[in-house]
């Protein structure tokens, strides 16, 4: 062990970083994980040389990256994965969302959520039913007492995605958006088309900080094979920052608000595509 080989207990190395001994002992035996600030910290007090911090720096990366294939996610099926993100969901302080596609699972009717899990069942599973109601149940968690704020950026692509089904489908789903978007513990911003924008982001994410100061922050983004999962400050930072810019090309929450209301209301009241829409 690095600190070892410099003749340095735990006590000392602690004293000379400014941190209470636990902190070393937590990060030594892998209870949370530092920040790359942190490490680099104890990297300098104990010496390392070139290759002992290129060696830790690659461990840092491998634990904090996580890429999880479909078949792995819903291995105990769809409802379950439903079931693990309303547990995450239980113990976050914060959550923003980016989502330039489609609805978020957290804002969807039954009817909406069900045309998505069914287009994302690449494993063939058949709890679609407990799927679907599992995701509604994951919403309760809005209106919790002591519910985390939640901030989405939903660009105007991902409000005008029409699934398999009536136009009446799509406008009971941004008449729900902007019911939602009133809740005092909801931010929801949308991207016009047209707006200039202030951030490359060629993918939605989900990013997550906890209750638990020692829980670190967290970031999943789904991808068409499966969810990457990045945890850690340094490597959410990224993150967290685009989410802020991106917030600035949008439209205040007020003025959001009433875009999605005009949306639903110049959809067609029949089955054709309308000029408004496709123009």
């Amino acid at each position: 062990m690095l600190r070892r080989a410099v003749g340095l207990s735990g006590r000392a190395a602690a004293a000379a970083c400014g941190w209470n001994q636990a902190k070393v002992s937590r990060i030594e035996t892998g209870a949370v994980r530092p920040t790359v600030a942190d490490v680099d910290l104890l990297l300098d007090l104990y010496q390392a040389s070139d290759g002992a911090r290129d060696r830790v720096h690659e461990l840092m990366a491998a634990v904090q990256t996580v890429d999880r294939t479909w078949r792995s996610l819903h291995r105990g099926g769809m409802r379950q994965r439903q079931e693990e993100l309303a547990a995450l969901l239980a113990t976050a302080s914060r959550v923003v969302h980016f989502q330039p596609c489609w609805i978020p699972g957290l804002l969807q009717t039954a009817e909406y959520a069900r045309c998505v899990l069914e287009l994302a069942d690449w494993t063939g599973q058949r709890d679609l039913d407990a799927a679907v109601g599992a995701r509604l149940a994951r919403q309760r968690v809005l209106f919790e007492p002591g519910a985390p704020g939640y901030d989405f950026v939903l660009q105007e692509a991902a409000l005008r995605w029409r699934p398999t089904g009536p136009w009446s489908l799509l406008r009971a789903q941004l008449s729900r958006v902007a019911t939602l978007a009133e809740l005092s513990n909801i931010t929801l911003r949308v991207i016009p088309w047209m707006a200039p924008m202030t951030a490359l982001a060629s993918h939605s994410f989900v990013a997550y900080r906890f209750r638990d100061p020692d829980e670190p922050p967290r970031v999943h983004i789904e991808t068409i094979g499966g969810e990457l999962t990045i945890t850690g400050e340094d490597e959410c930072n990224p993150y967290w920052e685009t989410h802020a810019r991106l917030s600035e090309a949008a439209l205040s929450p007020e003025d959001s608000t009433s875009f999605i209301k005009d949306l639903a209301q110049s959809l067609p009241i029949g089955e054709g595509i309308s000029d408004t829409l496709v123009r």
